[in-house]
């Protein structure tokens, strides 16, 4: 039996904020308590309601007081099945429904908390699988024409990485943007297995799972 410290970051950008409150259908004023930014401004949390953007509604919007820009997360986006893109301090929107939003947002990097949760792990009888899925969207991006890499990396049921990241090159095919981000996921595995092979964990096969035929085909090319 052995002990193992495993940590999480708590990001403050869970709370998806407004600076006005009149851009939120249904406002409830409720003080929620105050949000740290990567500048150290405190702002309070005075609220929250539904945010309608085009025919999308992202719902549970928070507002913060004196807050100079819309705040969201990525994640409350591809939950409204809305396609997010990332280039340089600004990301780009775009509704995979319609051709209805494509908008530019400032982003905003807030401060977050460490949380510890400390308890035994019996290796006897606790399996611990890596996984990893891949996925690319093929010239994505409306002004490059760059794709999109995207990956999720899981530890046993938990996701403990995703990654959603322009390509640096632009690639000809969907088979080759696909390809690019295997090789940016593989990456990533073989890095993720050494650095858990110091915790005394050993994988033999790590599944790494693609959806495009093509580019599985293309890596077991080795020529």
């Amino acid at each position: 039996v052995f002990q193992i410290v495993l940590g999480y970051l708590d990001s403050k950008c869970l709370k998806h904020m407004t600076g006005n409150h009149s851009q939120l259908m249904d406002f409830v004023s409720k003080f929620l308590g105050t949000v740290r930014f990567g500048n150290d401004h405190i702002a309070r949390i005075m609220g929250y309601g539904d945010y309608y953007l085009e025919n999308v509604t992202i719902s549970r919007v928070y507002y913060v007081e004196g807050l100079g820009h819309n705040l969201f997360s990525v994640g409350q986006f591809c939950d409204a099945d809305l396609e997010v893109a990332f280039r340089k301090n600004t990301f780009f929107i775009r509704n995979l429904e319609a051709n209805a939003a494509h908008k530019n947002m400032t982003v905003l990097q807030m401060d977050v908390k460490m949380t510890f949760l400390n308890g035994e792990l019996k290796e006897e009888d606790t399996v611990i699988s890596l996984t990893a899925y891949e996925d690319a969207d093929h010239a994505g991006c409306q002004d490059t024409r760059r794709s999109t890499s995207g990956s999720a990396h899981f530890l046993g049921d938990k996701i403990v990485r995703w990654s959603f990241k322009k390509q640096k090159c632009t690639a000809i095919s969907s088979t080759e943007a696909e390809y690019i981000a295997l090789s940016g996921c593989c990456a990533q595995i073989i890095w993720m297995r050494s650095q858990l092979t110091d915790y005394g964990f050993q994988f033999n096969k790590i599944p790494l799972y693609c959806d495009n035929k093509s580019a599985i085909a293309l890596c077991c090319n080795n020529v």
